[in-house]
């Protein structure tokens, strides 16, 4: 045997997509319980492999079992198959593992009815004991009619049961649900049951008794889900104008075996026609020439377009559904056609893109027409500007236009309605809803109105210069929009953003709180009052702050310890704050990252600490820090096994220490398995290029465990004109 086989890793890769594979491994490792555990959480496929010893193991099994979808329960030994804790968990987790329990278990309700609750079919697996019992298939039956399949033929005949069964169905079965020859004679005579029967199983119409196919209610119900191909109802049947329009909602085709009277029945050809519009095929002469009727047929089906009578083939409706498939080109058409609204409309349901709205050779008259503005609008509302001035003060019409604008065609349709819209607060409200700049278009009057005014400007903080004068000198009123959006605050004047009184409002948003006036973020006592209220971790958004006093800093950690955030703001100077925090909280501190890492840092003994402790990532260290300092390289990367770091510079890395010959960096990225094996093997021909046996030797034991070799690599690589 290769003795690649003998390796763990390489076996557990190997086995990840195959689990037959295990069988390859070398059997010292097959006979290893810990090993096998571990093939296990690889892949519990692994488990049909097993010897019989371990198959037999129960913390094994369980372990097999509790992978969701797996058959693992079936090559367990018949110990365990009996074991109820074995059992439970494999149902639990796999809908067909009840299929492998004893026969014991199989007995027990308990267990069956959460097998069934998992997977209605698993009742088919139950002892026929519990099969044959009428009050726990009465429970099973509560989950699924598919229960019904698996009863003894003694409760699939029981008048109780069948009658749950259809009850509980809320959909049409097939015939062979329940079969017509096997219900007992008494029950083929009830009417009752036979109604309810037929009405969830149509299909069983044709062979019911006589007398019940003459019943005017078992036609109407075999009527409502009649189809194409279904056997015919008796004649006077097919003669009935009621039972006729069932059937031909049901499917609009059957109207083919309907009475020929039914052929020039206005109703029943238009009910076909809206179930199917191929029916119009089997209409009269006369209804084909009928244009709404045949408008409808072929705007659902384009096929029944040389059934039409060619004197309405330009009708406009008709011209429409053409221009709906592509039959006929908008352009192409006469003018008296472009004109109608209904053409126009439908060339416009074509549209994808608002700048095709511009290749349209859209009418004039077409624009004072609300269904054509409508629909155009879906694309681009500026074509309201189009409108005619009717339009553009048709309150509904512009409400309608408003509601049904999509996110992308967030234009500010305001400013192409009447100045009467422009004034009116429903409109002006939903519109600056929908898009905040249509505030810019409303009437002065409406901009002095307050809830307008914070709808718009608690979107879009920059509409804060459009608000009235009144407004902006209104304190209330900006509280009320620091409250809805505090980003408000950087629009405010520097004296209001020096102001106590607003910037209590703000809701701890860095983006706001570094717009504080200079003089209020230079002042110990409201700095030290944000660190007591809790919100020290905030005091990094004062950009203009340089702490440097460290014992007003000492007292800010103790008032709210995650004010040593704010020394995020200054990297250059590294305060040593042992001598003004207590040991306990010094401890505390220095579990927290707070500079990146470069060659120039002073104090490094600090940082280096974090690093030990795992508290920093690779991203906190600059890369020719890394290269110049690799004597604590080692240790560094020690800490990052498990945390995300950038594969290029832990491959720079790796690249400047074989350069350097610098063996211990090697060693940690490999031990550490900081970067994928298969990432290493393209690098492998650098290493060779060293001539350093020991670099070659740890790069060669890295890669080994790979199923291709370097020189493979090569080939492919050349192969494939890499």
């Amino acid at each position: 045997m290769n003795n690649k086989w003998q390796d763990e890793q390489y076996v557990l890769n190997r086995i990840y997509d195959n689990g037959a594979l295990f069988l390859k491994a070398d059997p010292n490792l097959q006979n290893d319980r810990a090993f096998v555990l571990k093939a296990l959480q690889r892949n519990p496929e692994v488990y049909s492999y097993l010897n019989e010893v371990f198959q037999d193991d129960k913390e094994i099994t369980l372990l097999a079992v509790s992978f969701p979808g797996n058959q693992s329960l079936r090559y367990a030994s018949k110990r365990l198959r009996d074991d109820e804790e074995v059992v439970l968990c494999a149902i639990e987790n796999t809908n067909f593992a009840f299929s492998a329990v004893s026969d014991r278990l199989k007995n027990e309700a308990h267990i069956a009815l959460l097998a069934v609750k998992k997977w209605p079919r698993n009742l088919q697996y139950a002892s026929f004991a519990l099969r044959d019992n009428k009050a726990f298939a009465e429970k099973m039956l509560a989950f699924s009619h598919h229960v019904y399949y698996a009863l003894s033929p003694r409760l699939q005949a029981d008048e109780t049961i069948m009658r749950l069964t259809l009850n509980q169905v809320d959909y049409l079965l097939p015939s062979s649900f329940i079969a017509y020859d096997k219900l007992p004679e008494h029950l083929q005579k009830d009417r009752d049951f036979m109604l309810l029967f037929i009405t969830k199983i149509p299909a069983n119409y044709p062979v019911i008794r006589e007398e019940f196919k003459n019943d005017r209610a078992f036609a109407k119900a075999y009527a409502a889900e009649f189809r194409y191909r279904s056997k015919p109802l008796p004649d006077q049947f097919m003669r009935d104008k009621e039972i006729a329009l069932l059937i031909v909602k049901s499917d609009g085709l059957a109207l083919e075996h309907l009475a020929e009277t039914f052929s020039d029945d206005d109703d029943v050809v238009r009910a076909a026609v809206s179930s199917r519009g191929k029916a119009l095929i089997y209409a009269s002469s006369r209804l084909r020439k009928n244009v709404q009727l045949c408008a409808s047929a072929l705007s659902r089906e384009k096929s029944v377009l040389p059934y039409i009578d060619q004197e309405i083939l330009f009708a406009p409706p008709i011209v429409a559904a053409r221009v709906k498939y592509g039959d006929l080109k908008y352009n192409d058409l006469p003018l008296e056609l472009r004109e109608d609204a209904g053409v126009t409309v439908a060339a416009l349901k074509k549209i994808y893109y608002p700048f095709e709205i511009a290749r349209l050779d859209l009418p004039e008259k077409v624009f004072g027409s609300a269904e054509v503005i409508l629909q155009a609008a879906r694309k681009s509302v500026k074509i309201v500007e189009q409108a005619t001035p009717k339009l553009r003060d048709n309150k509904e019409l512009i409400r309608d236009i408003i509601a049904q604008s999509s996110y992308s065609d967030k234009q500010e349709i305001l400013q192409y309605v009447s100045p009467r819209l422009q004034d009116d607060f429903e409109v002006v409200s939903e519109a600056v809803t929908f898009n905040p700049l249509n505030y810019l278009y409303a009437s002065e009057s409406l901009r002095d109105n307050d809830e307008i005014s914070r709808i718009a400007v608690a979107q879009k903080p920059e509409l804060y210069g459009a608000l009235s004068k009144r407004l902006q000198e209104d304190d209330q009123f900006i509280i009320k929009l620091l409250q809805a959006n505090d980003l408000i605050f950087a629009r405010l004047s520097e004296k209001r953003r020096g102001d106590v009184m607003f910037v209590e409002h703000i809701n701890d948003s860095q983006r706001a709180l570094r717009h504080i006036a200079p003089k209020l973020a230079n002042d110990e006592e409201f700095i030290m009052n944000m660190a007591k209220s809790g919100r020290g971790r905030h005091l990094k958004a004062f950009s203009s702050i340089h702490f440097s006093d460290f014992k007003f800093m000492k007292k800010l950690i103790v008032a709210d310890f995650e004010s040593v955030y704010a020394l995020k703001i200054k990297r250059d100077n590294v305060p040593n704050f042992q001598e003004y925090l207590t040991p306990e909280l010094y401890e505390k501190f220095k579990s927290y990252p707070l500079y990146k890492i470069t060659k120039g840092m002073t104090n490094f003994d600090f940082y280096f600490t974090l690093s030990q402790k795992g508290k920093l990532a690779l991203r906190d260290f600059d890369r020719e820090f890394l290269f110049e300092n690799h004597e604590y390289t080692p240790v560094i990367l020690t800490n990052l096994k498990g945390r995300r770091h950038k594969k290029k510079l832990l491959v720079s890395i790796l690249l400047n220490a074989m350069k350097h010959e610098y063996m211990e960096v090697i060693d940690v990225i490999f031990k550490e398995e900081l970067i994928r094996r298969r990432t290493v093997l393209h690098y492998y021909g650098e290493a060779l290029q060293t001539k350093n046996k020991a670099i070659i030797k740890l790069f060669s034991e890295y890669i080994k465990p790979l199923p291709i070799t370097y020189e493979e690599l090569i080939v492919r690589k050349k192969a494939s004109g890499w």
